[in-house]
């Protein structure tokens, strides 16, 4: 009666996209910019500082920043959101908005360049003030990608460009929809992320974290469509060429899948989640070393990164290491401790040590993330079952069956109670539904407690 949570690895292992609006992390351009921000707001100026390129400090010294900070909303605020993201030749544009303890909302734009490998941030700029002059020809370049974006994004904003107070509406909806992603509830998901892009049609995250939602719930389709949004919008959006690589694998769109794949590599070749992506397609060829391969280099190139640990895991529980595969999913929780596969997996490798104490915390920890994900439910249920426990057991299992009625061995596993309680018209009729749902074993308790009842 085991149920593996590698029975949706797959599935989990392709990295959701769960963005916020600093989902620029991975190529250090957001990291930078609210590493800055987060200095400032502490008035540790002279971590600050330490973020301003060379050319910038050439015309800024630390006592120019702190004056610039004091007139700026920039101290007292209290959130960032970066709407969009460019990169042209080496330089990189972040704009979006900060909130203010006091409600405002204030866009800011940010110019930043690299120097020996990492970004340096060049130019602030915020309402009316500004640190640094903009690079003219980094802007010319950035209006010459603008012209060249999407013309239906475009055509859109050109049209009526979002106010603050619709930004300030999109991010309300947009953390709504992740709020409810990450509580399972998916349909109301999505009508967030529609109201964010009503509010701001620019909003390209929330047509990707749509379209990750519409992946998770089978809609292939549906998420193509919305990753192809997003590329409308960022043509050099290296998330949204991965997610649609996946999206087309699943549906069986090989060549289609390898397309986008290329394209992301000519963007960032080193960029993690494209190694995360081949990983995934050499997994699913059964290419288990190459896999592992992909995904350490994944590791090489962002150690904290909880998809590459997570798939790392899988392959070990697949190859038995169940102590490397425990390594695997404690680092991936220690980077994201709301990753529910890793809960899960890590729990059914502790149940399966013993340690069954340790993996209750595991599939507690799961479903307070997600109190409906049934497999959490019944794992506990497994775990209460082998302690003697039979009521919580049957509990939980009985809440498995109610999100997924269809799952055989949910059905198997309530049956299993009812004969140890000698309710064998309960126990049959659970049973008949799991023999009925597929599961070969079912066959066997049916015949098992039939013989019971007619010699009752």
């Amino acid at each position: 009666m085991q149920v593996l949570w590698v029975g949706m690895a797959l599935a989990v292992a392709i990295p959701v996209y769960f963005l916020t609006y600093m989902a620029f992390e991975l190529s250090g351009i957001g990291r930078v910019a609210n590493s800055f921000l987060s200095a400032a707001r502490q008035k540790k100026f002279s971590k600050a500082y330490k973020y301003l390129s060379k050319a910038s400090k050439a015309n800024v010294n630390q006592q120019v920043l702190e004056e610039f900070l004091s007139r700026s909303a920039i101290a007292g605020s209290t959130q960032t959101k970066w709407r969009s993201r460019q990169i042209v030749n080496r330089r990189a544009l972040l704009d979006g908005f900060i909130g203010t303890e006091g409600g405002r909302v204030v866009p800011l734009r940010m110019t930043l360049e690299k120097e020996h490998g990492i970004w340096k941030i060049q130019s602030i700029h915020e309402e009316n003030i500004s640190l640094s002059s903009p690079d003219q020809e980094f802007a010319a370049n950035i209006r010459s990608v603008n012209a060249s974006a999407g013309a239906e994004g475009s055509a859109q904003l050109q049209a009526r460009g979002p106010t603050p107070d619709d930004m300030q509406a999109a991010w309300e909806h947009y953390r709504q929809g992740n709020y409810l992603r990450r509580a399972g509830d998916l349909s109301g998901a999505i009508k967030e992320y529609q109201a964010t892009i009503v509010c701001d049609p620019s909003c390209f995250p929330a047509y990707g974290d749509m379209g990750s939602t519409l992946h998770a719930l089978g809609d292939l389709k549906g998420a193509i469509t919305a990753y192809r949004a997003v590329l409308r919008l960022q043509p050099d959006d290296v998330t949204a060429h991965c997610r649609l690589a996946m999206a087309l694998e699943s549906l069986g769109d090989r060549a289609g899948a390898l397309a986008e794949m290329e394209t992301a590599s000519r963007i960032n070749p080193d960029y993690p989640s494209l190694h995360i992506n081949r990983g995934l397609m050499r997994y699913k060829d059964g290419d288990l070393a190459g896999a592992m391969a992909e995904y350490k280099i994944a590791l090489r190139l962002d150690p904290e990164n909880d998809e590459a640990h997570y798939n790392l895991g899988v392959i070990f529980m697949d190859r038995k290491d169940s102590q490397n595969a425990i390594a695997e999913f404690r680092a991936a929780l220690r980077i994201n401790p709301h990753y529910i596969g890793a809960h899960g997996n890590l729990g059914n490798l502790l149940r399966d040590q013993g340690d069954r104490q340790a993996a209750i915390a595991e599939y507690r920890a799961l479903l307070r993330i997600n109190p409906n994900e049934a497999l959490g439910h019944y794992h506990l249920g497994l775990t209460f079952y082998e302690l003697g426990r039979m009521d919580e057991a049957l509990a939980e299992w009985q809440a498995a069956l109610r999100l997924n009625p269809a799952y055989p061995n949910f059905h198997y596993a309530v049956g299993l109670i009812f004969e140890n309680r000698n309710n064998m018209t309960l126990a049959l009729e659970h049973y008949r539904e799991a023999r009925d749902l597929g599961l070969a074993e079912a066959k066997d308790a049916v015949a098992r407690v039939e013989k019971k009842l007619l010699r009752s």
